[in-house]
C-alpha cells in the first residue's frame, strides 16, 4: 500500500533569491500570550516539532515567538537540509492557533500556493517570529518567518487548511481565546 502524502512543483532559479526584510513583532507581556504548554494541549506534535514557544494576536493574524532549544531534527543531526522544515511548521501553527481561537477548529494543511526560502536557518540572527495573517476572505493565509532583524527566511503564500471533525475542547482553547481576544471576523 502506499499513501501521498502531498504532491508539489519545484521550481529552482539559477541565483540566490533576493533577501527579504519584513517588521518584528513586539511580543507582549507573557500573560498576554498563549503559552507553549498551552499550544501543545491542543496539537500532537511531538518534541522536535513544538516549535512555538509562546503565540499571542498580531493585528489582524497571529504571531508567534520560535523556540530555540529544540531537540534534533532527523538523525543523525549533520545530514544536510535545502529546507528547513520546522520553520514550514511554523508557519502551520501560527495560522493553525489563529484558526483554533478565532473559528473554534483544529485543522490541517490542505494545500498550499507556494513556499519561498531567503535566508538559511544558519544565517539567522536572535529570536526568530512565525507570523500569520488570514487572507481578506478568510480562505486562506500568508505566513511568515523573520528573524530578529528583520529579514524574511521563509515566506508561504496561499495556506489553505481543512477542518478536524469534532469540536475543539474549549478548555484546552480558553488560553489561546484569551491571547488572541475575541474574533474580529463579521
Amino acid at each position: 500500500m502506499t499513501s501521498v502524502h502531498f504532491t508539489a512543483r519545484v521550481r529552482l532559479a539559477r541565483s540566490a533569491p533576493t533577501r527579504q526584510r519584513a517588521s518584528v513583532p513586539t511580543p507582549p507581556g507573557e500573560a498576554a500570550c498563549a503559552r507553549a504548554e498551552d499550544v501543545y494541549r491542543l496539537y500532537f506534535h511531538g518534541p522536535a516539532y513544538q516549535v512555538i514557544d509562546r503565540a499571542w494576536r498580531e493585528g489582524p493574524g497571529a504571531a508567534a515567538l520560535l523556540r530555540g532549544d529544540l531537540p534534533p531534527n532527523h538523525d543523525p543531526a549533520t545530514l544536510p537540509l535545502l529546507a528547513s522544515p520546522r520553520l514550514i511548521e511554523a508557519c502551520f501553527q501560527v495560522a493553525g492557533l489563529w484558526e483554533m481561537a478565532q473559528n473554534g477548529r483544529l485543522a490541517l494543511p490542505e494545500g498550499i500556493e507556494s513556499v519561498s526560502l531567503f535566508l538559511p536557518l544558519e544565517e539567522a540572527t536572535g529570536w526568530l517570529f512565525a507570523l500569520a495573517t488570514p487572507d481578506p476572505a478568510g480562505k486562506s493565509f500568508g505566513a511568515t518567518v523573520v528573524d530578529a532583524s528583520g529579514r524574511v527566511l521563509v515566506r508561504m503564500r496561499g495556506y489553505r487548511t481543512v477542518a478536524l471533525p469534532g469540536a475543539l475542547d474549549a478548555e484546552r482553547a480558553a488560553p489561546l481565546r484569551a491571547a488572541f481576544g475575541a474574533a474580529t471576523r463579521g
